[in-house]
């Protein structure tokens, strides 16, 4: 269902709360992930000719939507909602007549969307990926083409989990910490696992236009090397000591033996290769730790298939057998960045992220559930514009959420965040893993 868009001179503003409530992530095709949950826009509008102007378009549209009231189509990862790979279900709408800011329309949908992946930390036989979900509410104009209407993203003043929540599982009884529980919950992928089952989730704002039409969620998932680690590196540990005995052995070896036994090592290791370098990301580049121990598992293996009979000394082949073995301090050293990535994730974002737990087990100041059948709106909600550009104000209102604005690259970011948060986004910048940030984005940890 597709908008007209056209150059009008007329704007206006329409406030949108946005909720998702998170069920699980689980494999797609191939390496792929998908996210499943459900959307809720809250769209507040007081233009009572808007509305019935979108009343009476929903009523035309030949596609047999019934979707009532002011609304706004979705963009994923900057493709179209319409898109084949997208499953997005419309359920219904609730309206609320009377509010402070408006008359409601509530609008559900149940989604499943796949995730884009980039890695982050290759490094054989680990793996990081980000598995992040771009969501954008799109600008329409009018039938009359009069007016063009803007979706600007309000946030809770309290509550995280009225924007994004895990809801925990009501037919079990489980004593385990909401990390634990949150965790069975969304990881339903065979491929990969959670670092945190809570997702860094950001709001973009536009500075230019003055508005918020996006908000990103971005998970940290690990592949688990332990399987590699039995399927390639034992082999290729059996192959340098096969290696190393053909090479202490050169001196009575006949060339054609010594090169055959040579070619047959090279082609039993070409057979691994691939899977140690899988999974580049985005960014292309040769100096990957990958890489480079492939580099050093070839050239160890053309030094070693140098003949005795050829140079007259064997230093050469005991050269290439000898870095044969040092090149496995590459997925020793990997091991070890792995673990300490790992644990200094899980460290340091539990506790701001379990605010994003939706159970009243979880004790906390926060919770604050939305109710949209009162009349007070306002007291609830805040634009992230307003957050931005008045911050001394709103920090007042904001008062059970920690929060810092910053400036980068002249756009500025509004982080909401414990100071334990704070400190370790500090830290991420000497890991092995840099999460890129967006010029203008207002972040939830």
């Amino acid at each position: 269902m597709m908008r007209k868009r056209s150059m009008v001179t007329q704007e206006e503003l329409v406030n949108v709360h946005h909720s998702f409530v998170m069920k699980h992530i689980s494999d797609s095709d191939g390496d792929g992930l998908v996210v499943t949950g459900t959307f809720v826009q809250y769209v507040f509008c007081s233009n009572e000719d808007l509305i019935e102007s979108e009343n009476n378009k929903n009523e035309e549209e030949e596609d047999g939507s019934d979707i009532k009231g002011v609304h706004f189509e979705y963009r994923f990862n900057d493709t179209s909602a319409e898109d084949e790979k997208y499953f997005v279900q419309y359920q219904g709408v609730e309206i609320q007549e009377h509010t402070d800011m408006g008359k409601l329309f509530k609008h559900s949908y149940y989604i499943k969307i796949p995730l884009a992946l980039d890695v982050k930390l290759d490094c054989f036989p680990f793996r990081v990926i980000s598995a992040s979900l771009l969501v954008e509410l799109t600008t329409f104009t009018t039938d009359d083409k009069k007016l063009r209407v803007r979706p600007d993203l309000m946030v809770h003043k309290r509550d995280k989990t009225n924007m994004f929540s895990i809801q925990p599982d009501l037919w079990r009884e489980d004593s385990r910490s909401p990390m634990q529980q949150a965790n069975d919950i969304m990881d339903q992928s065979e491929n990969y696992d959670l670092v945190s089952p809570f997702p860094r989730v950001s709001y973009i704002y536009n500075s230019q236009k003055n508005y918020c039409p996006k908000f990103r969620v971005q998970f940290l998932m690990v592949q688990n090397g332990t399987k590699k680690l039995l399927e390639i590196l034992v082999p290729m540990v059996l192959i340098a000591a096969l290696n190393t005995f053909h090479v202490m052995g050169g001196e009575v070896t006949d060339i054609p033996d010594y090169t055959g036994n040579s070619a047959n090592f090279a082609l039993s290791v070409l057979i691994f290769l691939p899977t140690i370098s899988s999974g580049t990301g985005h960014i292309q580049t040769l100096w990957r730790a990958s890489n480079m121990y492939i580099i050093t598992i070839i050239l160890a293996l053309a030094l070693s298939s140098v003949p005795y009979e050829w140079v007259g000394f064997n230093h050469i082949a005991s050269a290439g057998m000898i870095l044969y073995w040092v090149s496995f301090l590459f997925p020793i050293i990997n091991c070890l960045r792995y673990v300490r990535f790992v644990r200094h994730a899980k460290f340091h974002k539990a506790g701001a992220g379990m605010h994003f737990w939706a159970s009243d087990d979880y004790s906390d100041s926060r919770n604050d559930p939305y109710d949209e059948t009162q009349y007070d709106a306002k007291s609830s909600f805040v634009k992230v514009s307003e957050i931005v550009n008045d911050s001394d104000e709103q920090g007042l209102q904001l008062k059970a959420m920690d929060f810092r604005i910053r400036t980068v690259n002249k756009s500025q970011i509004l982080e909401f965040a414990s100071m334990e948060e704070i400190k370790a986004r500090l830290i991420e910048e000497v890991m092995p893993l840099h999460i890129q940030k967006s010029d203008e984005e207002v972040m939830f940890i």
